[in-house]
């Protein structure tokens, strides 16, 4: 009975943080907060150049250490990173080269197959907490909202200077799908 509440609720749960995601994504301007697009009248040669100047698909920081791959990076080439570091444009990206394809209905199925597991580790955990009261049980899930903030958002904001607006956008994606996934976990998961 234990492996059958898990499995409804990680569907159902599921569910309910799938489209509570879509929905701030879809519906709200929290899905873009803190994401620019470069200027049209530059986006041309940026383009041009990571073209050009980028062979494989990766993710990248920049500026580098100009460093063979592998190789230590000593006391030296420390300091000239630093130094270069502060007088050149600085960041992440994530590039993909030209080609390939836009799978949409894809990536949709791996959002939503993420949030399914994400409710079954909660159900697990919530199965094992043993809470009577609904609204601990609710509170308990909710809480791991937050997690993924505190993991993942506030790193990518310290290190590499995400926005602060994306990891507050975040946030509130996370949260309001843990919630929701909450309120469902604990009607079906009653000690």
């Amino acid at each position: 009975p234990m492996a059958k509440r898990v499995v409804l609720c990680a569907l159902l749960g599921g569910l309910a943080m799938f489209l509570w995601s879509s929905f701030i994504h879809m519906a709200t301007p929290l899905g873009e907060a803190g994401v620019q697009e470069i200027p049209r009248d530059r986006e041309e040669a940026v383009l041009h150049a990571m073209r050009d100047g980028i062979a494989e698909e990766g993710l990248y920081l920049f500026p580098g250490f100009g460093l063979p791959p592998g190789a230590p990076r000593d006391e030296a080439a420390q300091k000239r990173w630093q130094e270069r570091y502060l007088t050149v444009p600085h960041g992440v990206l994530v590039y993909h080269p030209p080609g390939g394809s836009l799978d949409f209905p894809r990536l949709l199925g791996v959002e939503f197959l993420s949030d399914v597991l994400l409710a079954a580790v909660a159900a697990i955990l919530l199965g094992r907490a043993k809470l009577r009261d609904h609204g601990q049980r609710v509170l308990f899930v909710s809480l791991m909202g937050v997690l993924p903030f505190l993991a993942i958002d506030v790193s990518l904001a310290n290190w590499y200077g995400f926005p602060l607006a994306y990891a507050l956008a975040s946030l509130v994606d996370q949260l309001g799908a843990f919630i929701l996934a909450g309120f469902v976990l604990a009607w079906q998961m009653k000690p």
